[in-house]
């Protein structure tokens, strides 16, 4: 088969926990972005040995808030384990500054909107350019009929490096967002997060449900085989995860229990459920099967945001602030969960 070829070069990348941050420049240096002229990104260029999927120099974007609050937000773009899908699917392997700019103007990126929740929030945004859902830690080479291809699945060496560098500045409040791959991110990342910054975070998942594929590309055992990503996280949340990765959050539910996990989906969403997942129209009843359980065991800990449609993303796009459920708009959902005020709402 044209893109069943595959072997591991690197099994295990890199101790992102141990790189060096120090040619990184002082948060506090940065100058102070100025919300009524919009968004304007500084590029920060991450130290080696961090990569993107290609192996070559990579990079985060930061945009210094007036406030002492911080929104970390990874990237989305698609997820790949063999030749064809490394080639066509992703977005990108090589993210380029100015792409991520463009992209990371509307939705709550947009600082002029005086609805935007994190107007005046500090935001570090992690491009996406690894194909592994920002959670990868090896290197694997690619085969097919069609040439081969050798791909760095490193995107949690960078994430980790990234939030590492950040948490320097103490922050008072943080908030961990990803649309997509990277709503995916926020899953295998809240543990993480909540080891680096040491204090009670909120997680806002946007279309990245933490499902994965029962056969086909990306199921559990393909994806960790690939991307090799179950082994960075401790030996207690994996086990969490036997029947799917959105389940680790219960981890940190429970052995901290100081932090809020918020998902927000389109029930039909047509790219994940459908494209991806392979469930097509039985995307809903998985979707309500899998929340509802961690509803039911964690009510005060985790809330969902799920309107009927088939859209796909909504925290990076202008419909942010038109979209709603319950009769209540996405951001002012988004604003009751960081006034500590969290509603299930499932439309």
């Amino acid at each position: 088969s044209i893109g069943v070829g595959r072997k591991v070069v690197r099994g295990y990348y890199a101790n992102p926990f141990a790189i060096d941050v120090s040619s990184m420049p002082d948060f506090q240096s940065l100058p102070i972005d100025d919300s009524r002229n919009g968004i304007n990104w500084i590029r920060v260029d991450l130290p080696p040995p961090c990569v993107d999927g290609k192996g070559k120099k990579t990079f985060i974007l930061v945009s210094r808030g007036s406030s002492n609050n911080l929104l970390v937000y990874f990237e989305g773009g698609g997820a790949c384990t063999d030749f064809l899908t490394c080639t066509f699917t992703v977005i990108t392997l090589h993210p380029k500054p100015w792409l991520s700019k463009i992209m990371g103007h509307f939705g709550i990126f947009d600082r002029r909107n005086p609805n935007n929740p994190f107007r005046n929030w500090t935001i570090l945004y992690i491009p996406y350019g690894t194909g592994d859902l920002h959670v990868g830690n090896r290197v694997m080479k690619y085969t097919s009929v069609l040439g081969s291809r050798t791909v760095y699945h490193v995107g949690y060496v960078n994430a980790v490096v990234a939030m590492r560098w950040i948490s320097q500045w103490k922050f008072d409040r943080v908030v961990l967002a990803g649309s997509s791959a990277g709503g995916y991110a926020t899953a295998m990342h809240f543990y993480t997060a909540r080891k680096i910054f040491g204090k009670g975070i909120v997680a806002i998942n946007d279309a990245g449900p933490g499902i994965t594929g029962k056969k086909g590309k990306f199921t559990l055992k393909r994806t960790d085989e690939c991307w090799g990503w179950m082994q960075n996280l401790p030996e207690g949340m994996r086990t969490y995860m036997a029947n799917e990765p959105i389940e680790g959050i219960a981890y940190v539910f429970d052995r901290y229990g100081d932090s809020i996990y918020a998902f927000i989906e389109d029930d039909n969403d047509y790219i994940i459920g459908t494209i991806f997942l392979k469930y097509g129209d039985k995307f809903r009843y998985k979707l309500l099967e899998v929340t509802s359980e961690l509803r039911k065991r964690y009510p005060d800990h985790f809330y969902r945001f799920l309107m009927r449609g088939r859209m796909h993303t909504a925290l990076e796009l202008p419909r942010f602030y038109k979209v709603e459920a319950g009769g209540v708009r996405l951001y002012q959902w988004v604003e009751m969960l960081l006034r500590g005020e969290p509603v299930d709402i499932v439309e």
